[in-house]
């Protein structure tokens, strides 16, 4: 067995930036950062407790250390507090995660904090979560108020919270300090509505990228706008199908025709529901597509509606990625509704492989007639043999090359002109 590691005294490493995503035992902390005195950035992924011990209370010099990030697993207040005093006094970013002690949220015990031990503080950062599971009063959250007062308003951090309904059922109360510095934000679903009624509507500029978790998050209450946004996820299990359009209300949300990329992973999402919400994203560039639903009755007829034909004339898609499996005419099908369409990932489709390819590489095809790049994904070896038959086809692939790569047990192929 491995001896443990001891304060250094007289060893140490050049190491500037440190990055550990792996557990790490918070009674180490001290030991591991007497070997690295020239340390200026720390990132802990997964800092936790394994003993009730105390921790080692031994001041450590590191002068360098500006940037600290931390996710902390049942780490409680008062042992975040040693390490900040004995260790952190140079800090100047420190973001950290956090879960349960609602200690995190006494905004005079952190003053008290920053003013003493980390007094060069610039940029803070925090995000508790909690677990009703274990008796965290939900009123707690309220306690934000106490962040308002003049010690946080004149260094210009500003709070702000959302309660949320995650995927593992973690309801999460996000405190954003400097929230414009944010480029991406998740919006999971209000656990009570009626609770945070009375809420401001927050404006959160920097944003960039948008997810949305939940489909429950696409209605009037959405307290967050993002006008800066300008890539929308949109990421839950399955569509109400008995739900109005969310392409109207998620104009609430995001400016939709401000949006360049639009990512659909939803379970059962309709073609046409995606055609209306292309319809208000005019100036989407690249689409990404997963387990879209379509009505085969209508796949003739949807294309000779006038919503089909102004979104495949007006829409400015060039990059579209499909990540499901699906029919020769439903592929044809988003051809069709692309017509600037320029690059193209996807997968076999499960009725006529060799017809599908043929027709995305036809130089008589125009629908395809921008297209120059494509990969098909994933396929598997019993379809080598179609791919080798299409690719020896010289009438059909003469403008393209064309190069398999395998990787595990499927192999991708890639033509570009």
């Amino acid at each position: 067995m491995e001896s443990p590691l001891h304060i250094s005294i007289d060893e140490y490493s050049p190491i500037e930036h440190l990055i550990i995503n792996n557990e790490f035992d918070i009674h180490q902390l001290p030991v591991l950062l007497s070997y690295v005195p020239q340390l200026r950035r720390l990132s802990l992924g997964n800092l936790f407790q394994c003993s009730n011990e105390q921790i080692i209370s031994c001041s450590i010099k590191l002068n360098h250390l500006i940037h600290v990030s931390l996710n902390m697993i049942n780490i409680t207040f008062d042992q975040f507090e040693i390490l900040i005093k004995h260790l952190f006094f140079q800090v100047q970013v420190l973001y950290i995660t956090t879960t349960n002690d609602k200690t995190y949220l006494d905004a005079n015990r952190w003053e008290k904090l920053i003013l003493s031990y980390i007094p060069y503080l610039r940029i803070f950062y925090i995000q508790w979560e909690y677990f009703p599971q274990k008796n965290v009063n939900t009123a707690d959250i309220f306690m934000i108020e106490s962040f308002r007062t003049q010690f946080w308003l004149e260094r210009q951090w500003f709070f702000t919270f959302t309660l949320e309904s995650a995927d593992d059922d973690c309801y999460r109360v996000l405190f954003s300090t400097n929230p414009y510095r944010r480029k991406s934000y998740t919006l999971y679903g209000n656990l009570d509505k009626d609770m945070i009624s009375n809420y401001q509507k927050n404006s959160i500029n920097s944003v960039h990228h948008v997810y949305i978790k939940q489909e429950q998050t696409i209605d009037d209450d959405c307290r967050n706008y993002f006008p800066n946004a300008t890539e929308l996820t949109l990421s839950y299990n399955s569509i109400n199908v008995n739900r109005n359009s969310p392409s109207i209300i998620l104009n609430h949300i995001v400016p939709l025709i401000q949006l360049t990329k639009l990512n659909i992973n939803v379970k059962s999402f309709l073609f046409k529901t995606m055609i209306e919400l292309l319809y208000l994203t005019l100036n989407i560039h690249t689409l990404s597509v997963e387990d879209i639903c379509f009505d085969n009755k209508e796949l003739l007829s949807i294309q000779q509606t006038e919503i089909f034909q102004l979104v495949s004339t007006r829409n400015k898609i060039k990059n579209l990625t499909i990540n499901s499996i699906y029919a020769f005419e439903e592929i044809k099908l988003f051809i069709h509704l692309c017509s600037q369409l320029e690059c193209l990932r996807m997968r076999p489709v499960y009725d006529d492989f060799e017809g599908i390819l043929r027709y995305l590489l036809s130089k008589n095809n125009n629908n395809t007639r921008c297209l120059f790049y494509i990969c098909v994904t994933d396929f598997s070896s019993e379809e080598i043999v179609t791919i080798d038959a299409v690719m020896e086809s010289k009438e059909t692939i003469d403008d393209y090359q064309a190069k398999r790569i395998t990787q595990d047990f499927y192999e991708d192929i890639y033509f570009w002109q």
